[in-house]
């Protein structure tokens, strides 16, 4: 190991396999390590080392397989900067052609949460855009911090990336990074280089502001990657210099534009649904965004109420499913259950489909709609829950299996929108009664996701259920006083540390100001925000921006069972739920803007036909598997539409 140091950066070399083993900031007093994973840095997937040279200029790796030959140039420049090229050249005598996906470089930035005693400040959240000629990193650490890594593309680009995961770490460890430059040919003696440097950045309007000192890159500022069918799209392309050639192309359509001051504006009108591509040619740039263009927001809903109805209820007297709404596999066309995969059961997070059919019908009455919901609350009291004691049961037959603390207050939240809709105390009665069992149950120490603690203790005093008012805000005082009481030392739930650990103490923080009033509450909740919102990206890709990092859901809720990266997942929406609250405790515009972008993005879930997905696998390839799809199977995504409902933003 060689040692490479400068004012800003520490970089240990490693001449075993040619690559980096270390990457630190020499002003961080926590010396963490940007590049760690099970592969090395810098290093050439299915490629071998033939050479490394160390020198006073930097280090020199070479590499090759039977085409290509490639040599790896690391060393500082002027700003203090370290760079990394990657020189490709062609040492045979045919052409050699590199289609997307048959390169890869290692990129091992520190993205996991194997010890969430380190993980706030030794950790990192890796917000990825490969967007050909202008493609980035911008990796921030998981907790507040003005110390965060940014990578810039200066020469060549990058056409997506791939994930290595390492099972043993499920879900706790997001895996090795790996980069694919953009597709390339090569005669005989011919080279390709891609390039970038490594800057450190304060945060995300640093990194921003760092970015656009290079020549290459443009700046996208849209105002919705997702918009519905009759709102326009608006692209503004803030560039580097002076332009000489722009072209803008969309489904094969020239689309004309507006160039003034170095910023490329389009107003754009779309004609069709789905994902628009828009490649913007600007001189020796190629480069593109990606925006999604929804059904109406009331035709989504209905479609999607409708084929949960028709096809996603189960129906056969004498069977313990009978009402039941269940996995629906989009390929097969046919419902799914699976009694010894908790995941793939009829109970826990299937709740959604029909809390989301109760809210819904509260403002569209349906009757076929409502006969489907009434024989699935049959269903819902038959088998996993008790009326009597409040108790919420994992799996149908009531099984004493173990007690999922998540459980609860889904169950809560059901029970609460069917009071809302049907006006009848019983349910009120049931709602209360689950929450009593979720706190005696060991609630009070658990970050759920969902718990409708303003509502519920609103719905209550508006109903003259002073005790039962009094006695449920003592509880979530209580509750939220734990929350206080951790601060950021966030406790182990499914997965040791995540978007949905967060949110609930954002959102309990700032249900218990607008309860009380209290102003503690609300200082407590901006220290959360602050770590929330660092899970969100702002690449310009309606998938990616303002969508927080997930990158387990598709292997234990999808079809196809691969761990990795999906942008987006539904419960992207509760990052949505939180921001909306926290802009409206403090009058923050900045928060509702993010909720907004937040739960449009994750609506692309749900299809014109009225089907939908539980989530999109964003990585080009995941362990060798190919992704970038929607998994076949529609599971529980459908509580995006309910907090879409439930926070008002589109109503």
């Amino acid at each position: 190991m060689i040692n490479m140091t400068n004012g800003m950066f520490e970089v240990v070399f490693d001449k075993r396999s040619g690559g980096i083993l270390a990457i630190r900031n020499v002003k961080d007093e926590f010396e963490m390590n940007w590049c760690q994973g099970d592969n090395v840095w810098g290093t050439l997937k299915d490629m071998d080392l033939v050479s490394c040279e160390d020198s006073k200029d930097g280090f020199v790796s070479v590499y090759s397989d039977e085409k290509l030959e490639v040599t790896v140039r690391r060393y500082f420049n002027s700003r203090g900067n370290f760079c990394e090229s990657y020189t490709f050249k062609n040492i045979i005598e045919e052409d050699v052609f590199v289609k997307r996906g048959d390169i890869g470089i290692y990129a091992t930035f520190n993205d996991d949460c194997l010890t969430l005693e380190e993980c706030l400040q030794q950790r990192c959240h890796t917000h990825i855009w490969c967007g050909d000629n202008v493609s980035y990193v911008n990796a921030l650490k998981k907790g507040d911090s003005p110390i965060n890594l940014g990578l810039i593309v200066v020469s060549g680009g990058l056409s997506g990336y791939s994930i290595e995961r390492n099972f043993k770490h499920h879900s706790n460890d997001r895996g090795d990074f790996i980069l694919h430059p953009t597709p390339f040919s090569l005669r005989n003696g011919e080279s390709y280089t891609l390039a970038w440097e490594l800057f450190w950045h304060t945060g995300v309007e640093d990194f921003y502001r760092h970015c656009r000192e290079y020549l290459n890159f443009v700046f996208f500022e849209v105002p919705q990657y997702s918009v519905f069918y009759g709102e326009r799209i608006i692209i503004k392309a803030h560039i580097s210099r002076e332009a000489k050639e722009v072209r803008i192309h969309c489904d094969e359509e020239y689309i004309p534009y507006v160039l003034e001051d170095n910023i490329i504006k389009i107003e754009y009108l779309t004609k069709r649904l789905g994902e628009h591509e828009f490649v913007f040619y600007i001189d020796d740039i190629r480069t593109f965004v990606k925006v999604n263009c929804l059904l109406p927001m009331q035709s989504l809903l209905g479609l999607r109420a409708n084929f949960i109805v028709e096809k996603q209820q189960f129906h056969k007297e004498g069977s313990y499913l009978d009402g039941a709404y269940l996995i629906y596999d989009n390929e097969d066309k046919c419902l799914y259950f699976d009694a010894l995969t908790t995941d793939h059961n009829a109970s826990r997070e299937r709740l959604g489909m029909g809390i989301f059919l109760a809210k819904y019908l509260q403002l569209y009455p349906d009757e076929k709609i409502m006969s489907s919901l009434n024989k699935y609350e049959i269903f819902v009291k038959r088998e996993f829950f008790d009326e009597k004691t409040g108790a919420v049961y994992d799996t149908i037959r009531k099984r004493n299996s173990k007690i999922r603390l998540y459980n609860a207050p889904w169950m809560a939240t059901f029970w609460m929108e069917m009071f809302q809709l049907k006006k009848n105390d019983y349910y009120l009665d049931l709602m209360y009664r689950t929450l009593l069992y979720y706190y005696q149950t060991g609630g009070k120490n658990f970050y759920p996701n969902g718990l409708p603690m303003e509502e519920s203790v609103r719905l209550l005093a508006e109903n003259n259920k002073k005790e039962e008012t009094l006695n449920l805000l003592s509880m979530y005082r209580n509750h939220v006083n734990v929350i206080i009481k951790n601060g950021l030392d966030y406790p182990k739930h499914e997965v040791n540390f995540e978007q949905t650990i967060v949110t609930p103490a954002v959102l309990y923080l700032t249900q218990m100001y607008k309860l009380t009033g209290e102003e503690q509450y609300q200082r407590e909740a901006k220290k959360h925000i602050k770590i929330l919102e660092r899970f969100n990206g702002e690449q310009p890709d309606y998938h990616m921006h303002e969508i927080p990092i997930r990158h387990w859901d598709d292997y234990w809720f999808g079809k196809r069972k691969l761990l990795g990266d999906t942008f987006p997942h539904y419960w992207s929406c509760l990052s949505a739920a939180a921001f909306k609250h926290y802009s409206d405790i403090t009058g923050d515009k900045k928060y509702l803007e993010k909720a907004v972008k937040t739960i449009r993005g994750s609506l692309c879930l749900f299809n014109k036909d009225g089907s939908a997905s539980c989530a999109y696998v964003y990585p080009y390839r995941i362990n060798n598997h190919r992704g970038e799809f929607y998994d076949e199977w529609a599971n529980d995504q459908d509580f995006a539409l309910y907090f879409a409902l439930r926070l008002g933003i589109f109503t």
